[in-house]
């Protein structure tokens, strides 16, 4: 089985904590909804565990009944990237059952003053 050295496991946390500190300032300007925020927040901390304590993966995949850890790792990505796709649909769907709801308020208001 092929581990990353201590060097590599330092460069990707290194590199998951500063896209961490960008999702929080992105939250803190307000680029950012906090809900989602904390989504990616949690996702990049469980990559962190991940990376850090290898084992768990080992155990991930025995209990999801794959061979190998990347195949557990693949599987969870694509299960967390289609939950990500619904919520995002679903927010687009409530946003646009509001847009359509302002929209005929307005055309009501504009009705009514020209009468």
């Amino acid at each position: 089985m092929i581990t990353a050295t201590l060097f590599q496991k330092i460069i990707i946390d290194g590199l998951l904590a500063i896209v961490l500190l960008a999702i929080m300032a992105l939250v803190y300007r307000r680029r950012l909804r906090v809900s989602q925020g904390v989504v990616w927040s949690v996702l990049i901390i469980i990559a962190l565990i991940i990376i850090t304590i290898p084992r768990l993966l080992d155990l991930v995949s025995r209990l999801m009944g794959v061979a190998t850890g990347i195949s557990a790792l693949t599987i969870l990505g694509f299960l967390g990237l289609v939950l990500t796709i619904v919520i995002q649909a679903v927010k687009i769907a409530e946003l646009d059952k509001r847009l359509t709801d302002l929209v005929r308020q307005i055309a009501i208001k504009g009705q009514k003053q020209d009468e």
